[in-house]
Parts: structure tokens; sequence; C-alpha cells
């Protein structure tokens, strides 16, 4: 059995009404960024319809797609109600008649072409069926655990002590709750139709690519940047398949761009949307605890060195209920696993031990590797070499106030992986052949924002220091011989 098309509309359209009656909540209305709004809607609606599933789950509820499209579509309506007065003024961004119109309509066009790449992706990958790899015997698998047992209860736990049923149990549960929300839909589990609420994030991600492009740069220099991340293979490759990986991309791009709104014009919307959108990073898989990590140390050494925009003594005391949301997820997903006895395969064979015992000696094959894929075009289309060669040429500037999380959340992520190989169980090339382009992926998006913001800057000083050579050159030509 298929879903309908008003099946397949709910899919999606349920999880966004509530990320929208999020939004409301925080302050956030189509005109704050309407390229920006339709991917938070996404992100906060699914994170959002996860925590409802779950309770759902908890409390051992029917799983009948009326009841609960009833009850999420109720709070949804009671988020909005309660938000209704609570609406920020649109962000300052660059008026659309500074520029001309030719521009204007390429970064409309390019928008359009790369939509429809994924479109059609979407589609094709409508042709096969999710049985294997990650997104068979992890994500769908889980999601077929829960929606057999129907709750968190006995029959869960028997289903997933069975062994070969569901790989790495510990991986935390969003892609496989919002596959368990199709099979409500239709009533029995799918092989297809599942994976759009994965592959939404894809035309989030988009979205949310074009609104800080946009906001930054001029649209032609925008359609460039769109273009450039729509033309990472593994973006393409992500639609086709319901990994979790274009979740993290997601949400770590997602992150900076809002950490980075607020450092640019202090408007405490950001904050708040940052603070709502973190906790996506854990809930989607286990690299994003490592990425908070990597985040909060960035922050800790920018505030310690004041060069961040909040103040150490002042605004960190109004502003910690912030963490909140994201204290809560880390407590939830740690007790989860814990209840449930799941383990990390990696924590579980003593990572740090072997690190310290034959992580040196696997630097060579991990460095040779990663040097590989940042210089593999199709891969990352160069954005990760960008990013360490703008870093090392300006050192200073990469640092700078307002800067400096970005650029060390970026290098102890990227740190962090290789730290991970380097204590892996298994045999580290076949690990990196098996997950390193995926792995790597989730902060491509992020460091292309980066390369686009070192570039806007770049380019006003090289046409101000042109500009001298041009006039000089012009008064040599109109000089008399």
């Amino acid at each position: 059995m298929s879903l309908s098309p008003l099946e397949l509309l709910a899919v999606v359209l349920v999880p966004v009404l509530l990320g929208v009656a999020l939004l409301r909540l925080q302050g956030v209305v189509p005109r704050t960024d309407p390229l920006g709004y339709g991917g938070w809607a996404w992100l906060q609606g699914a994170l959002g319809f996860a925590v409802v599933l779950s309770l759902w789950l908890w409390l051992g509820l029917p799983l009948r797609a009326g009841a609960l499209a009833l009850a999420v579509l109720v709070l949804s309506a009671a988020l909005f109600a309660l938000g209704a007065k609570r609406v920020t003024p649109l962000a300052p961004s660059a008026p659309e008649r500074a520029f001309p119109r030719w521009e204007r309509a390429l970064f409309a066009v390019v928008l359009a072409l790369v939509a429809l790449g994924l479109a059609d992706r979407i589609l094709i990958a409508g042709s096969t069926v999710i049985v294997n790899s990650d997104e068979g015997l992890i994500w769908a698998a889980k999601a077929k655990a829960l929606f057999a047992a129907g709750s968190f209860g006995p029959e869960f736990v028997a289903l997933m002590a069975r062994p070969g049923v569901v790989g790495h149990m510990d991986y935390p549960p969003l892609n496989s709750l919002l596959q368990l929300w199709t099979f409500v839909l239709g009533g029995e589990i799918l092989h297809v139709e599942n994976r759009l609420p994965v592959q939404a994030f894809g035309i989030a991600l988009l979205l949310l690519v074009a609104s800080a492009a946009r906001r930054r740069a001029r649209p032609a220099v925008a359609a460039a940047f769109v273009a450039c991340l729509g033309a990472v293979s593994f973006t393409s490759y992500s639609m086709l398949h319901a990994f979790s990986d274009l979740l993290v991309a997601c949400a770590l791009f997602a992150c900076c761009d809002l950490w980075q709104r607020f450092e640019e014009d202090g408007q405490r919307v950001w904050l708040r949307l940052f603070a709502t959108t973190v906790p996506l990073l854990p809930w989607s898989k286990n690299e994003g605890r490592m990425l908070v990590l990597a985040g909060g140390l960035a922050l800790v050494a920018a505030l310690a060195l004041r060069r961040a925009r909040l103040s150490p003594r002042r605004e960190l005391a109004r502003e910690w209920p912030l963490c909140l949301p994201l204290a809560a997820s880390l407590a939830y997903l740690l007790w989860f696993n814990r209840h449930f006895g799941f383990v990390n395969d990696l924590l579980s064979s003593q990572m740090l031990s072997r690190g310290l015992r034959v992580g040196l000696t696997r630097l060579p094959v991990i460095a040779r590797y990663l040097w590989e894929l940042v210089s593999d075009s199709a891969a990352t289309n160069l954005l990760l070499l960008l990013f360490f060669a703008l870093s090392l040429v300006a050192p200073l500037r990469a640092l700078a106030r307002g800067r400096m999380a970005f650029t060390l959340t970026l290098l102890f992520a990227l740190a962090g992986y290789v730290v991970v190989y380097m204590g892996t169980s298994w045999d580290v090339e076949h690990h990196l052949d098996h997950s390193a382009k995926r792995v790597f992926y989730q902060v491509v998006p992020a460091a292309g924002l980066w390369v686009l913001l070192a570039i806007v800057e770049l380019l006003p000083e090289i046409a101000a220091r042109s500009a001298p050579r041009a006039s000089v050159a012009l008064d040599l030509e109109r000089a008399p011989s």
C-alpha cells in the first residue's frame, strides 16, 4: 500500500504547522526572513513532532494517524495563540532595489534549478525500496520495531534484543521517529515513502543556504554559493537515501548561521532560535553530540577572550535559560540509552585507550584520506580546502571578534572526527572508506558559509586596493606624451 496524495502532504505538513507555531512562540514570522522561515519551520517542527511522538509512545497511546495529527494540531494552535503578540521586526538586509534586476532574476533561477534537482532525486528515490545499508539496517529498522511494538514497552525491548533486528541501537531516534510517522499514516510498514521526511531536510537546507547567502551577499554572489553547495555530490546522494548525515549537516548549518546573525546585529530572536535549533544535533546522530561539544568549547574560548558579542558576566546570567532545551535533550537521550541498555560500539571498545596505544600510528592514513577528500572537487567543491587555506592565510581575521566561535567550531569538529577514526575498533581504512565522505559532509555546508563570509569581507578590500591602480593607469593614459 502506498500513501495517498493527502497522506503524503500530511507527512510534511503536520510537522511544519507545529514548526510554524513554535516559531511564532519565539517571535519569528515569515517576514523575519521569507527564505529562512520555511527551513526553520521544518527543523523546529520535525524536532517538536519527534518529542510529541516520543511522549505518545511512552504513554502507550494507540498509533492512529487521526488522533496523533489532531493532538499535534491542537498543540500547534495553542502555541501559535501564545506567541501571537511576540513578533520581531524584519531583520535588516540589503534592499532589493540596490541590485540590477538581472542579478535578482539569476538568483531566483539558480534557486529554482537546484530545488528542481533535489525534487528530481526524491522522485528517483521512489523507484528503490529501503532494505540495505544504514538507512535500512539502522534508521528504518528502528522505526519498524517501534511500529510493531506500538510503544516503548516490553515488546519494544524484546524486539531490540533480538540479534540482527536493529543495528546500532544507541543511535538517536529523530530519523526513525519521522519514518514511524509515515508508517502510522499508512497503517502499515512502508519501504519507500518513509524517506520523505528525511529528504525534506534537503529542501530545508536549500532554503537556509539561500537565506544565509542572500542576507550577506549580492544576488549574483549568493546564486553562485547556492549552486556551489547544490553541486556537492553528497547533497544529491543524500536525497536518494534516508541517512541522518543530512540532518546533522542541516542542523549544523542552521546553528552556525543563526549564531553569526546574532554576532552581526545582536537581535535576540536569533539567539532564541539558535537555542531551540541546537538540540537537533544530538537528536539526529551520535556525531551531533560531538559537534555540540566542539561548539561549546569554541563558544567558551570566544567568550573568555572577549571575541563574542555576549558579555561573559552581564548577559550570560540573563541568557542561561536558553541552555535548557539542549540540556534537557542531552539528559533525555543519555537516559534513554541507559534505560534500555543501548551502548555505543566505539565506547564499548574502549576507544580512548585504543587511541593512546595505536591512534598515532593511524594518523598518516587518516591525513592522506582527509587530503584526498578535501581536494576532491566533487565531494566537497573544495569548500573545506578553502576554509583551511583562508584560515591559514589570515588567522587573525579567522579568530577575530564575531568570527572566532564559528572558526573554532569547525576546527574542533574536524579534529573530533579524526580522533574517532584514530580510536575506531574497525580497520581504519575500511572505516574511512565506509563512512568518511558521509561524516565529513556534515560540516561542508557550514564550512561553505564560513568561506562565503570571508569572501564577502575580502571583496570590498580587493576592490579598494585595485581602484588606485586603475586610477593611476587611467591618468597615465591621459597624460600628454
